[in-house]
């Protein structure tokens, strides 16, 4: 489709719709996310990126389907933002990160949706899926998406990456508005009247992705009464999600431990340790007992910085991101990475 038609597709956005008709916009993408993620487009992807199954696309692109592209979640959600679509569209870029699957896909629809442009730096993970899906995006709906080069002009930035990547994205866009986002892991919280079905949806939320998400838990918090064997039974089931790349880092794990004598508990694809601190390698879950649930409490909140979701029972969970067990990997529109409004945000730009 033509420029044209891109334009007012454009204005649409930006002009005085309801939330309604806005959300059914940009519900559009569900179908050109589906119809852009082809066999061929998948095994591109595969092939260029040894951590990435046709599995996990499908199951990322599926949580934003029904997470982020439902009609009646968006227009809910634009409901609370009375402010946007802004009148003075500003260029927002987005530093995508490509630990997972279409993992920068919020934040493009949140610029979009409140009438910004976009400009998106693909990570070098990926740069098959996310620019597909933009490029389809853009030509088929209209929207104000293109690519950019770090070190491009923008009036404000939306990145994720490491530590180290954030600090120097810091530096590099100082002299605009940034919401930066650096390493952070996930945790569950167990009251102790948990089912066995209920903590085998742990698996899901430790091992979808290869851990490599901020949302994956690696470090479990349960009461004296739940055994360190029925946790890691419990998990087992997440065999089935890991790549090579990932066993890699587990028998890397079993080696070390056995050259130098830690006492490390196996669990099959994954070792496990009695810690009340986040593992520092990849293919660890932690497990940390505690007495009292304000003893774990006070621990999550003493690391909150540290922490993007606790995972358990509503019940159980007092933390403002709390996740339910099996949906770390599929948050909604209001899980707001970091806690972070990023509506709000680019409202007041």
């Amino acid at each position: 489709m033509g420029c044209e038609y891109s334009e007012l597709i454009y204005f649409y956005y930006i002009c005085d719709m309801n939330c309604s008709e806005r959300a059914n916009i940009l519900a559009h993408a569900a179908q050109v996310v589906q119809q852009t993620l082809t066999a061929e487009v998948v095994a591109q992807a595969v092939a260029a990126n040894e951590w990435l199954s046709a599995n996990d696309v499908a199951f990322a692109a599926q949580a934003v389907c029904d997470q982020y592209l439902a009609p009646d979640k968006v227009a809910l959600w634009l409901a609370n933002y009375p402010q946007l679509p802004t009148t003075e569209p500003k260029v927002v870029g987005v530093v995508a990160a490509g630990n997972i699957p279409l993992a920068a896909f919020f934040d493009i629809l949140c610029v979009v949706a409140s009438g910004h442009r976009c400009k998106v730096k693909y990570s070098s993970k990926d740069q098959v899926l996310m620019p597909a899906i933009c490029k389809a995006l853009a030509t088929e709906l209209g929207w104000p998406i293109e690519p950019m080069e770090m070190g491009d002009q923008v009036d404000a930035l939306i990145a994720s990456g490491s530590d180290t990547a954030m600090e120097s994205v810091g530096r590099l866009y100082g002299s605009v508005p940034t919401l930066l986002r650096s390493h952070r892991s996930s945790v569950a919280l167990l009251g102790g009247g948990e089912s066995d079905e209920e903590l085998a949806l742990l698996a899901e939320d430790a091992f979808r992705y290869n851990s490599l998400g901020c949302r994956n838990v690696t470090l479990i918090f349960a009461p004296r009464t739940i055994s360190t064997e029925r946790i890691i039974k419990a998990l087992s089931g997440g065999r089935r999600l890991v790549a090579q790349g990932y066993l890699n880092n587990y028998r890397q794990a079993v080696a070390t431990a056995m050259l130098t004598g830690q006492q490390l508990i196996g669990g099959g694809h994954f070792v496990a340790e009695q810690k009340w601190e986040f593992p520092t390698r990849l293919a660890q879950v932690n497990i940390a007992h505690y007495d009292t649930l304000a003893e774990a409490n006070e621990w999550i909140v003493a690391n909150d910085s540290h922490i993007q979701c606790v995972v358990g029972a509503q019940d159980i969970v007092s933390h403002p991101r709390q996740a339910p067990f099996g949906q770390a990997q599929r948050p909604t529109l209001t899980d707001w990475p970091d806690g972070v409004d990023v509506l709000d945000f680019l409202g007041n730009l």
